[in-house]
C-alpha cells in the first residue's frame, strides 16, 4: 500500500523500489538525450527537404515522450500518490500520449519503408497507368445529371 510516507510500507522494499525508479530515470534521460541529437541531426541535416517525416516525428515523440517519463517519475518519487485526482496521473496522461503516437508514426515509417524497398516501380507505374481518369469524370457527370 502506497503511503505519503512510504512506497511499500517496508524499509528495505522502498529502497528497492527507488532504486528502481531512479534507474529508470537515469536509463529514460540517456535514451531521451540519444534521441534529441538524432532529432537535432534531422533538423539540421534534413533542412532542404521536408523535415516533417515518419523518422523526424519518432524521435521528437521519443524524445518528448521520455522527457516526460522522466518528469513522471519524479513526481511519484515527490509524492506517492497514484489516486485519480494526483499529479502523477496528469503527468501519465501526456506519457500516455505520446507513447501512442510515437509507435504510430514508427508504424507509418516502416510502412513507407516497406512501401519504397518492396513495391517495384514497375508495379507502381502500372497501377498509375490503368487509373483512368475520364471513368472518373463520366460516373461524376452521371451523378450531377441524376441530382
Amino acid at each position: 500500500m502506497i503511503t505519503p510516507n512510504s512506497f511499500t510500507e517496508n524499509d528495505s522494499l522502498d529502497k528497492l523500489v527507488l532504486a528502481f525508479l531512479v534507474f529508470r530515470i537515469v536509463v529514460s534521460a540517456a535514451i531521451s538525450f540519444s534521441a534529441s541529437v538524432q532529432t537535432f541531426y534531422e533538423i539540421k541535416y534534413q533542412h532542404w527537404r521536408n523535415v516533417i517525416n515518419p523518422r523526424f516525428l519518432v524521435l521528437l515523440g521519443i524524445s518528448i515522450f521520455l522527457a516526460l517519463r522522466i518528469v513522471y517519475t519524479g513526481v511519484f518519487i515527490e509524492t506517492k500518490d497514484q489516486g485519480f485526482t494526483s499529479s502523477t496521473v496528469f503527468v501519465r496522461m501526456f506519457v500516455t500520449f505520446f507513447t501512442l503516437q510515437s509507435w504510430i508514426f514508427i508504424g507509418s515509417f516502416w510502412m513507407q519503408l516497406l512501401f519504397t524497398l518492396y513495391i517495384a516501380k514497375r508495379v507502381r507505374m502500372e497501377v498509375m497507368l490503368t487509373f483512368n481518369y475520364t471513368k472518373i469524370q463520366k460516373r461524376f457527370k452521371l451523378i450531377i445529371y441524376f441530382i
